[in-house]
């Protein structure tokens, strides 16, 4: 599947998973990827859409 992703999305990717490393669970690590989007989207579960986004 990396073979797979265009050079924009393997960066994005990328630093998704490394912000998941850096936290303690997906809660923390939702509330800071979409820290500015949050108000403005249907879902305020960051792990929801965390959980959606990695099924993609």
């Amino acid at each position: 599947m990396l073979t797979t992703l265009d050079p924009f999305d393997a960066v994005q990717s990328a630093y998704v998973i490394e912000v998941c490393i850096h936290h303690k669970n997906q809660a923390p690590a939702g509330r800071y990827l979409y820290a500015n989007s949050r108000n403005q989207l249907k879902s305020n579960n960051d792990s929801d859409r965390n959980i959606k986004k990695e099924r993609i």
